[in-house]
């Protein structure tokens, strides 16, 4: 990624840095990023219903969380009532990254985008939505978000707290008995992070194409996040997979990444990799296929995760 756009990312994240130091006295310094803001075109498109994670005694929901059974949804019910649901990913095989002439790709590219076959050879589960700030306190008693909201997605996150979220989730379920054998809640790798947000799909986008439909970005985020699930879900039920945060993945960036059986990234490395794009960025940095990395105790306004549950990536 060229100079200027770290230079022009840094200084966003520092201002947004000072915005939250004054919304909420828990946020930490912002640390400089790579993710850069740019202009993106608009379209119109009428918001899905929001969702609601956190349930009432009332609720129809399982009063308790249960094994996952392979093939079906899953709803994990954290402490104060709070749910994390998720949803299965069947093996399969997918194209990863993008062709050379896709609209919006880096004309520099170097290969980080290379197009490559990978199999996904395991079936997972992946958060139908990114962890809200309610989950995050639920598991964790504090929030270090820059913009508070209970169903907004957690933020100001850095990659060793959420895979410490995720670690805490796997010793809470496996003391319970409700973990199948070889699974653990991680962060998904960066090719399942893929396929679940292609969902089949071959272009730019997932679900319908059109990013204003699916996500919050620069054009329409009105510099903030949003309630998770405030747009349409793509074509197997995930919310978010364009915009609002970046999610963090399993892997250490590579640049010149390969495909092959669920690949996992070089074993060594100082970056982790982003996906998805944020309020902050662009329709380019948006992209099914775009790429993006952070140090692992990088903290700012951009990065969130959702979780996985899986048998393969990092531990």
């Amino acid at each position: 990624m060229s100079l200027p756009k770290v230079i022009f990312h840094s200084v966003l994240a520092a201002f947004v840095a000072i915005i939250g130091d004054l919304q909420c006295d828990t946020i930490r310094a912002a640390s400089p990023s790579r993710v850069p803001a740019s202009v993106a075109p608009t379209a119109s498109a009428k918001p899905a219903t929001p969702a609601t994670p956190t349930a009432s005694a009332k609720s129809a929901r399982p009063a308790t969380s249960r094994r996952p059974i392979v093939g079906s949804p899953q709803t994990l019910r954290l402490p104060n009532n709070v749910l994390l649901e998720m949803l299965p990913v069947a093996a399969g095989s997918f194209t990863m990254g993008s062709p050379s002439g896709e609209s919006e790709r880096e004309p520099l590219d170097k290969g980080s985008e290379a197009q490559r076959r990978v199999n996904i050879t395991k079936p997972y589960w992946l958060g139908k939505y990114e962890v809200t700030q309610a989950q995050w306190r639920a598991v964790m008693n504090r929030t270090p978000s820059a913009f508070p909201g209970a169903q907004r997605p957690v933020e100001s996150v850095k990659w060793n707290e959420a895979m410490d979220f995720c670690k805490k989730l796997t010793e809470r379920e496996r003391a319970a008995g409700r973990l199948p054998a070889g699974y653990r809640y991680t962060l998904p790798t960066e090719a399942q992070w893929e396929y679940a947000c292609r969902a089949g799909a071959a272009g730019a986008y997932g679900g319908s194409g059109n990013l204003n439909e699916m996500g919050w970005y620069a054009e329409n985020s009105g510099s903030k996040t949003h309630v998770v699930g405030g747009k349409a879900p793509n074509a197997w039920g995930f919310y978010d997979m364009h915009g609002n945060v970046w999610e963090w993945c399993s892997d250490r960036y590579d640049a010149t990444p390969t495909g092959g059986n669920d690949p996992l990234g070089p074993p060594t490395g100082a970056y982790r990799v982003n996906r998805g794009g944020g309020w902050a960025d662009g329709a380019q940095y948006c992209r099914s296929a775009n790429r993006a990395w952070g140090q692992s105790g990088g903290r700012n306004s951009f990065f969130g995760f959702r979780v996985a549950l899986s048998s393969v990536g990092a531990k």
